[in-house]
């Protein structure tokens, strides 16, 4: 049983960890998006995909109560160095539109998922109707862009190298794209 004092270390170690994974998030990104709006967040949660840390000094957006646990459920087979994805508002039920791209990866400790890290960067352009998939003229979700249900992004620290084929092929800017994706893994 822990007392509040052993808790409260433990949330702000949890804190820092996710602190320290925003830094690296926007040190590492490539678009206006990220490194100036800082529209992205990071996130740790637990082994049910329900969110327990968030950075308080970096990042634009974050969602209290938003659980991942469906659209974790919704790929199969988790391995280490697996990353997950999704895009898409209609299935997985994280993403708000078709450039806010989510990504989660499985903590491992003696082969057992018990935890996992995850977030969400806005994409500079999914190939929808007009740059950056963001206009009052839009009237449905297709003019937004590509859109991708959950789905392994990385398989055991491997890339997906059609995935990317796939998005770079559809966007505007794919070096921007691909690499704020690449700076969130």
């Amino acid at each position: 049983m822990f007392d509040r004092t052993n808790l409260q270390v433990l949330a702000n170690h949890a804190r820092a960890a996710a602190e320290n994974m925003a830094h690296t998030l926007h040190r590492t990104a490539h678009s206006a998006f990220v490194k100036e709006t800082q529209d992205f967040t990071v996130m740790l949660m637990d082994r049910s995909g329900a969110t327990f840390a968030v950075p308080m000094e970096l990042g634009a957006t974050w969602y209290p109560g938003l659980s991942y646990h469906r659209a974790i459920a919704m790929v199969d087979n988790y391995r280490p160095g697996d990353v997950a994805f999704t895009n898409d508002p209609y299935s997985g039920h994280v993403a708000t539109h078709a450039p806010d791209t989510h990504l989660w990866k499985p903590v491992f400790v003696d082969g057992e998922i018990v935890a996992w890290t995850g977030g969400h960067i806005h994409n500079t352009d999914m190939g929808g109707a007009v740059p950056a998939s963001l206009s009052r003229a839009l009237t449905e979700i297709h003019q937004e862009g590509i859109r991708f249900p959950p789905m392994k992004l990385v398989n055991e620290g491997v890339f997906d190298e059609m995935i990317l084929r796939i998005m770079s092929t559809n966007v505007r800017k794919p070096d921007l794209n691909i690499g704020d994706i690449k700076a969130l893994v």
